[in-house]
């Protein structure tokens, strides 16, 4: 299933965040990041996790992981 140009962005984002600081970001950065809020932030994560691209565990902070 494909996914849309804002979870690219967001999927972008998240990559380029652990690559940079070794570990995933906040919802809060990545609300900041992409300048919505942070229940849209974590709807993009619920979506990006739906997809297959990425893991996290609920509740447990900077628990995203890209799946390749």
């Amino acid at each position: 299933m494909g996914i849309s140009p804002r979870q690219k962005e967001a999927l972008r984002f998240i990559r380029m965040f652990i690559v940079g600081n070794g570990h995933a970001p906040t919802f809060d950065e990545l609300s900041r990041e992409l300048k919505i809020t942070k229940s849209n932030a974590h709807g993009l994560v619920m979506r990006l996790a739906d997809r297959g691209r990425i893991r996290f565990t609920p509740g447990v902070p900077r628990s995203i992981a890209l799946v390749d």
